[in-house]
This record gives C-alpha cells, sequence and structure tokens, in this order.
C-alpha cells in the first residue's frame, strides 16, 4: 500500500467524524479517500461498486449514520450533480434555445435574454432541484 493510500486509512478514525462535521468536509474526506485508494480498489470513479463499499465501511467504522453515509456517496457518483436532460431541455427552451447541444453556429448557439427569462430558468431550476431533494435523487 502507498503512503497516500496509508493516509487514507486516518480519514475515518473516530476523531474524524463528529455529528457537526459538514456536508462539505464529509464530500471533501470522501473525495480525498477516492483519490488515495480509488486507483488501488481498480475503481475509475467513485461511483464504482468496489469504492462505495470500502467507503461505506470506512465510514460505517467511523460512526457516521447510514443514511449520512448514504447521501455522501450519492453526491460523489458521477452525474449526480446533473439536470435530467428533459429539466435541462426545458429550461434551456426557457431562454430561447432549441437545443443543448454546442452546434457552432453564432446564431444558435447565443441569444439575448430578457433579465426575467434567465430568472424565471433559474427559479425553474432551483424548483426541479428541490423536487429532485425531496425525491431522494
Amino acid at each position: 500500500m502507498n503512503d497516500t493510500a496509508a493516509n487514507a486509512f486516518s480519514l475515518y478514525d473516530d476523531a474524524s467524524w463528529t455529528p457537526a462535521t459538514t456536508t462539505d468536509e464529509l464530500d471533501r474526506q470522501l473525495r480525498e479517500l477516492f483519490e488515495a485508494v480509488g486507483p488501488d480498489l481498480g475503481a475509475e470513479d467513485p461511483g464504482d461498486d468496489a469504492f462505495e463499499s470500502y467507503a461505506s465501511m470506512m465510514m460505517r467504522d467511523a460512526g457516521v449514520p447510514a443514511e449520512i453515509a448514504e447521501d455522501a456517496l450519492r453526491r460523489m457518483a458521477p452525474g449526480a450533480h446533473r439536470l435530467p436532460a428533459d429539466v435541462l431541455a426545458a429550461l434551456m427552451a426557457k431562454v430561447g434555445f432549441d437545443a443543448v447541444e454546442t452546434r457552432n453556429v453564432d446564431d444558435l448557439d447565443f441569444r439575448d435574454c430578457a433579465v426575467w427569462t434567465v430568472r424565471a430558468a433559474i427559479e425553474a431550476a432551483f424548483a426541479a432541484g428541490f423536487e429532485a431533494g425531496k425525491r431522494g435523487r
């Protein structure tokens, strides 16, 4: 085991997690853990089963409640912070785009948008994220 991986084992000792640990801090620790042991586990991304199993065990041993650990792993999964395609398409339509892909044509890739249309798109994105969060998505 390399030094980086050995250091990662100390990330989740009893002093590492407390009920006051912030979500951002736990996410940072998980990213560091993945960087340290992911390659040794053969994991290409934090969503790989080998890393999820390992990280779950480490968090359980550190006393992280299962619900918090599951949420942290869900946030680490590839694509976890992306809008679903249908929501993204609806938001893009609100600001005048009929496609979400770059088409390398100025008239298709750039728009003048009124402030209120951008605001409406941001509010719709927030509402979609809020609803997805309530569903545990």
